[in-house]
């Protein structure tokens, strides 16, 4: 438990309920405030309308940008022998997002019935990527499917009536 739990030194369990009953601030509680509706889903109210349970939570955190993760690193000498630059940070944050789904995919016993999903800009890109490879086979097929439908109509049509003779 983090120093700074709410319940560090409590023998009682931490009532998240309570606390993600009508959303939640961010790190700035004077401009952000999380709807209770972003952060739970399939949730279960008493009459009052306090949150009793709910079946999913989201969590979510921003990491540095390669830039802002290059410019606060540039000047620590534990970076100076690797010829730090922009690109080696952006394979860093990179690495760190893989490894850190992996992280979330294993911590969830085989027999659980909880579901845990993780989803990264790396995820993103590795998506976008799978669908923008260009198979030459599939775009011959449907080339020549389209050919193949395209004479099927034509063999099918009457000229003769087509000039309403």
């Amino acid at each position: 438990c983090p120093l700074t739990a709410p319940n560090k030194n409590s023998t009682r369990p931490y009532d998240v309920a309570r606390a993600l009953n009508g959303g939640c601030h961010g790190l700035s509680k004077k401009y952000m405030h999380w709807q209770e509706e972003l952060i739970v889903g399939g949730t279960t109210k008493n009459g009052s309308g306090r949150l009793l349970s709910a079946q999913a939570l989201q969590t979510m955190f921003q990491l540095m940008t390669p830039k802002q993760m290059y410019e606060h690193f540039k000047g620590y000498e534990h970076v100076s022998h690797i010829n730090w630059n922009e690109d080696k940070a952006a394979a860093i944050l990179e690495a760190w997002q893989r490894r850190y789904s992996e992280a979330v995919q294993h911590s969830v016993a085989l027999n659980s019935t909880q579901k845990v999903l993780s989803f990264t800009t790396t995820t993103l890109e590795d998506i976008l990527k799978s669908f923008s490879d260009v198979s030459v086979i599939r775009v011959a097929s449907g080339y020549l499917l389209m050919l193949a439908y395209a004479c099927l109509t034509m063999l099918r049509w009457d000229c003769a009536k087509s000039q309403g003779v």
